[in-house]
């Protein structure tokens, strides 16, 4: 298991592919859920894939924010800083986006009508709701985004697996999609602050043993925690990769969940430490030695000139019997004389990671 670079697609000759695709969809509570993937897979035959609060798309110059009040509903350049309210009704609901243009569905004493205004100038017109770019060009047949019995998918050019990646479940409607052909320099930092990672983490089935040594963890493909958007703070302290940055793969059996992975630090102190948290379970494993809450059975560090070999198990039996748990891993690179830099595998919302574990079906 290591840490690895970032491979991507074959170029297309038929159109320029896309670098990433902004998604804003509508979860069954109401609420919305704002997506930021990179679309060039990595090694380790991922997709990174980013989360922001509230209603936010990027399309390539501009972070959007969607944003409801009593004077009803508005757009926010992040980037510039300017603000457009449109004159509609503060009960008006979002329906669309599309390029620069929001559709609202505005109530009415005869009935509702929809609105297009423009994020521009924040007039509003009747006009029908758009036809949202579900697809897009590529090799083979391109790309495509769905949305089946309340699960968002992507279909990649050349997918080995033909159900497509899993993105999302629990939505009831797509609301703004945004393919990016490259982006402009002067969006990356905004974009880095707003859309944080948002880890989607496979277990195989599989036992192994807590002793550090990773040999009998073949085949396991490991999610790499070193980019600028997967920090939760302390940028300014952080040199990049080699500074701070871990590895994490997982297995599972009937008896217990097992997580694994190595540290990289150019500066390993007492006071550093990863996290490991599932469902309600947290294990803090300090690299210097034992794990908070765990016994010598469930837990194992192998000091390495490198970095830090890792394996930290948790019981069955004290998650929720299902094969979808919140998750994340976080470590704490506490340099002396420098801001502590805190990295992470997914973002917190109310206490809980917003990351997932899959369990996968034995083979």
């Amino acid at each position: 298991m290591a840490l690895a670079g970032c491979g991507q697609f074959a170029p297309s000759r038929r159109a320029v592919l896309p670098s990433e695709l902004s998604i804003l969809a509508e979860r069954s509570d109401g609420t919305p859920l704002s997506l930021l993937l990179g679309l060039r897979r990595n090694s380790r035959d991922q997709l990174d894939v980013r989360i922001a609060d509230g209603a936010q798309v990027y399309d390539g110059r501009r972070v959007w924010s969607i944003e409801a009040g009593t004077d009803g509903i508005g757009v926010v350049d992040r980037v510039s800083g300017d603000r457009v309210r449109f004159s509609a009704d503060p009960s008006a609901t979002l329906l669309a986006l599309h390029q620069r243009t929001v559709w609202l569905r505005v109530p009415g004493e005869r009935g509702a009508t929809v609105q297009a205004c423009s994020m521009k100038d924040g007039r509003c017109g009747a006009r029908e709701a758009p036809e949202l770019p579900l697809d897009h060009p590529g090799p083979g047949t391109g790309f495509r985004l769905a949305l089946e019995h309340g699960t968002v998918r992507l279909y990649l050019p050349q997918e080995h697996a033909p159900e497509g990646v899993t993105l999302a479940s629990g939505i009831t409607r797509l609301l703004g999609v945004y393919w990016v052909r490259g982006g402009t320099g002067e969006a990356d930092a905004v974009v880095n602050r707003t859309f944080r990672g948002r880890a989607q983490v496979h277990a195989l089935a599989r036992a192994v043993t807590p002793d550090g040594d990773l040999t009998d963890w073949p085949g396991a493909a490991p999610l790499v925690v070193e980019a600028p958007w997967q920090l939760q703070s302390g940028a300014d302290g952080w040199q990049g990769a080699r500074d701070g940055s871990f590895s994490v793969a997982a297995t599972w059996t009937a008896e217990r969940l097992c997580v694994a992975g190595r540290i990289r630090d150019d500066a390993r102190t007492a006071d550093d430490r990863l996290t490991i948290r599932i469902d309600g379970v947290s294990r803090t494993l300090p690299v210097t030695g034992a794990t908070a809450g765990a016994s010598a059975a469930e837990t194992a560090l192998h000091q390495g000139w490198l970095g830090a070999a890792y394996e930290v198990c948790v019981p069955s039996a004290a998650v929720r019997a299902s094969d979808q748990l919140p998750f994340a891993v976080v470590y704490t690179d506490a340099d002396p004389g420098e801001p502590t830099t805190v990295l992470a595998s997914a973002p917190e919302a109310d206490g809980a990671p917003l990351g997932e574990l899959l369990l996968l079906a034995p083979p």
